[in-house]
């Protein structure tokens, strides 16, 4: 308080006197907090306007994309109102979590990071359209997709951008290598290549006479085969699972 109000002060008090003394801003003079009124504040010997209190920053209010999304503040889908402290929403492209485990979370603009199965952040699924991401066993192999555990992924698929499930071990990669008529291992015994044991088995051959690939009865003929492709046929073998190559 400036020494000219103080003595006004005292002698106001002294003399039983009112006063109201002004400061040049317009603002009353004051001891203590009870001489202002109106939401003032006594400050510096004068009743002041108290500013406003500076506006707290939260994700959902600070102008950038803490999320990554391409969105920011109120034009993210993750921000409920600007006092919300995430941007992170509960759909599966914006919940920050990898819901589908192939190593990628979420819709990013950057193509190198964002989730191949979200097509922007309201995408309700990680999933897509590609055989590696879709959420199914497009090869009938007994595996799913890419994913971030090697005993869990499809092994033909090297990532979850990957449009192939097939792989290249002879029991994955979609060929006939022993032309016997049937291809690679897959859960169906019916369908699934004899000398096929699970999907990382690099050889159609079996244990079979008419699929192990040797000549068993030396008569120049090998196996069961619908090609030529592979070599002379044993005509004593009536199929893969045949036992036997002779009559």
């Amino acid at each position: 308080m400036s020494r000219l109000v103080s003595v006004v002060l005292v002698a106001c008090a002294v003399f039983a006197m009112h006063c109201s003394i002004q400061h040049e801003s317009g603002n009353f003079a004051c001891e203590n907090q009870s001489d202002c009124a109106n939401g003032r504040v006594c400050s510096d010997g004068f009743c002041v306007v108290q500013p406003d209190a500076p506006v707290s920053k939260t994700a959902c209010n600070d102008g950038m994309d803490n999320d990554g999304d391409g969105r920011a503040d109120a034009n993210d889908p993750g921000c409920m109102g600007t006092g919300d402290t995430s941007e992170r929403g509960t759909n599966a492209c914006d919940d920050g979590v990898d819901n589908d485990m192939d190593g990628r979370t979420d819709f990013s603009p950057n193509p190198s990071v964002t989730d191949p199965g979200c097509s922007d952040p309201t995408d309700p699924s990680e999933r897509g359209t590609i055989q590696c991401d879709d959420g199914a066993d497009n090869d009938t192999d007994g595996r799913v997709d890419f994913h971030i555990e090697a005993g869990i992924r499809d092994p033909g698929c090297s990532a979850p951008n990957d449009p192939s499930e097939k792989g290249t071990n002879a029991c994955d990669d979609g060929m006939d290598n022993d032309c016997d008529g049937r291809s690679d291992f897959t859960t169906s015994a019916t369908t699934r290549d004899p000398g096929c044991s699970s999907i990382t088995d690099t050889d159609e051959h079996g244990t079979a006479q008419c699929d192990d690939g040797i000549d068993n009865d030396n008569d120049m003929g090998a196996d069961f085969r619908t090609s030529g492709a592979c070599g002379r046929r044993d005509d004593q073998c009536q199929g893969p699972l045949d036992n036997s190559e002779l009559l």
